[in-house]
């Protein structure tokens, strides 16, 4: 079973119950800016906040990503992503954290790798208009 969330209490029932959980790693910022979620350090306390509740139990994690965009220039979208979050995540943030993937599709590969070591994210949902774009990043993991 598998229970996704961001709330204390729905991650709470996850931990007592998924085989699979999932971190949505995002929220609306108070303006409603989209992207106005989770820094990496704030997806850090939500798994922190999973593992302290599983005990015993083992789950695995999984991420919902919202961006991915295959590109030889990371720094120029990152920056386009700012411009976009308005403000709430800079640019730097945006690039630590596992609901973006940017990049030639090696760094992509780095950055779910990345993501596996420091969350322990097994799996990475990405939303059907970003397949296309994510191909090229399969092919690298196979």
């Amino acid at each position: 079973m598998l229970i996704a969330g961001r709330g204390d209490r729905l991650l709470t029932l996850a931990a007592g119950y998924a085989d699979i959980i999932g971190f949505s790693g995002t929220a609306k910022g108070p303006d409603g800016a989209p992207l106005g979620g989770a820094t990496a350090e704030e997806v850090d306390e939500r798994v922190k906040f999973v593992r302290d509740r599983l005990g015993e139990r083992n789950a695995e994690f999984n991420i919902l990503v919202q961006v991915v965009q295959v590109t030889d220039d990371r720094a120029a979208f990152v920056e386009r992503l700012e411009r976009r979050t308005k403000g709430r995540l800079t640019a730097e943030q945006l690039s630590q954290i596992p609901i973006v993937l940017v990049g030639t599709p090696a760094q992509i590969v780095d950055q779910l790798n990345a993501h596996h070591e420091r969350f322990g994210f097994t799996y990475f949902t990405v939303l059907e208009p970003y397949l296309d774009e994510f191909a090229p990043v399969l092919e690298l993991l196979r």
